[in-house]
């Protein structure tokens, strides 16, 4: 970025949003998010809250997405007053042999249908918008292997276009 402004006669002002992952709005949007899934389709035995990976390497340098990925996590848990045993947390979307944050998605799926669970939530914060990768890999990839262990898993919608989401992006545009 800063070699392509270099060149440039008139540079715009620029802001970077670090992060709005313990933004009320945002934490507001995602219980909403659940709620309404639950309201229509009931709720499930277990909500996984699934982030996209990262490298683990990353982290060990002191990225600070694991972190707030926890942090988003037990926010949406508490304003839902869910008991910790009801809820968890896994990442997904990783390649190559590097090792990535742990609990991969897809075993923790086993892990939690090997508890009885049978119909498992997915909720993905990571995004703010539902992604087609995203929604290949958990919604139909691990839905055939959540299938194969007698498990339904049930994606529960980005904050996408929503009310929430206007809210939220006003705010932070602010």
């Amino acid at each position: 970025w800063n070699l392509v402004m270099k060149k440039e006669k008139f540079i715009p002002a620029m802001r970077f949003l670090q992060s709005y992952h313990d933004h009320p709005l945002y934490i507001t949007g995602l219980v909403n998010s659940i709620k309404t899934h639950w309201k229509h389709k009931g709720k499930g035995d277990h909500l996984i809250f699934s982030y996209h990976g990262i490298p683990k390497q990353q982290f060990d340098l002191g990225d600070p997405y694991y972190c707030y990925c926890h942090k988003t996590t037990r926010l949406v848990a508490e304003c839902l007053k869910i008991p910790e045993k009801d809820y968890s947390m896994s990442f997904q979307s990783r390649f190559g042999k590097q090792v990535w944050l742990k609990p991969y998605l897809n075993e923790h799926i086993k892990e939690i249908s090997s508890l009885g669970c049978k119909k498992i939530d997915v909720l993905m914060p990571g995004f703010s918008m539902d992604c087609i990768e995203t929604l290949y890999e958990v919604g139909v990839e691990y839905q055939e292997e959540a299938s194969d262990l007698g498990c339904k898993l049930r994606l529960i919608p980005c904050l996408n276009d929503s009310e929430d989401a206007a809210k939220l992006y006003t705010a932070l545009v602010k």
